[in-house]
């Protein structure tokens, strides 16, 4: 279901994508679960756009990295938990 391989990206990289999607006419951000350090899991999805899977990766007690997939649909496991979150 995946269309791209992850991409690591750094903190101001993944901010500067969920500003992007939330300026879009319908683009919605959902925080999936709480970073410690960094974003934690995030979706972001708006019309006409791919949908993008943020997640963050601790590294050690001091530093961690952000992965995102970019997917064609919202995938279901992910639809589940922002119908249950409300």
């Amino acid at each position: 279901m995946a269309i791209s391989r992850r991409r690591t990206c750094d903190l101001k990289t993944c901010e500067g994508l969920i500003e992007a999607y939330c300026k879009i006419p319908g683009g919605e951000y959902h925080t999936l679960q709480e970073g410690v350090l960094g974003l934690g899991l995030c979706v972001c999805s708006a019309p006409g756009r791919k949908v993008a899977v943020i997640r963050e990766i601790p590294l050690n007690e001091w530093t961690s990295m952000h992965t995102v997939r970019f997917y064609e649909k919202m995938p279901e496991k992910y639809r589940r938990e922002i119908e249950k979150c409300g």
